[in-house]
């Protein structure tokens, strides 16, 4: 019984997915904050964070980020998330590699789902002339670290 409802659970944030991604538009975004990245590389828009009310999913929460990469994009920052994340393709292709496993070339309509902790180790957009956009459901525990860096930078 709890797989089905976590496969039920799954499948509405899959659906809220598709759904954000056409109805909410630009209205929901003139009240989100967008990265002050200054390379512009790439550019993040939350769309919502809430704390989930269904009894079975306490002390949980829900995120999704719109994540645009720019044309030629590469990121091979190690990290982890402390949360579910479901990554979705909106538009362009998405090159993406759990730990040292070989990449995954994602296209537009495909998702991908990263577990908690696993080490993420490549994001790409591997066109040289069209932005990627991506958008990522995260459904989190509170208080975990949403974004953890597996190395220490470089000086």
């Amino acid at each position: 019984m709890k797989k089905i409802n976590t496969l039920c659970f799954i499948t509405a944030c899959l659906l809220i997915t598709l759904s954000a991604s056409s109805v909410f538009g630009q209205k929901v975004r003139a009240h989100c904050t967008v990265s002050s990245n200054a390379s512009v590389d790439k550019t993040w828009v939350e769309i919502i964070n809430k704390a989930l009310t269904d009894s079975g999913h306490v002390n949980k929460g829900f995120k999704m980020i719109e994540y645009t990469l720019a044309p030629g994009h590469i990121d091979t920052i190690s990290h982890r998330h402390g949360a579910e994340v479901f990554i979705y393709v909106v538009k362009g292709s998405f090159e993406y590699r759990l730990g040292k496993e070989n990449p995954v070339l994602l296209t537009q309509g495909q998702v991908i789902h990263e577990p908690p902790y696993s080490l993420h180790t490549l994001t790409r957009n591997p066109s040289r002339t069209d932005s990627t956009k991506l958008l990522l459901n995260v459904v989190y525990n509170n208080g975990s670290p949403f974004y953890i860096r597996e190395y220490p930078e470089q000086k």
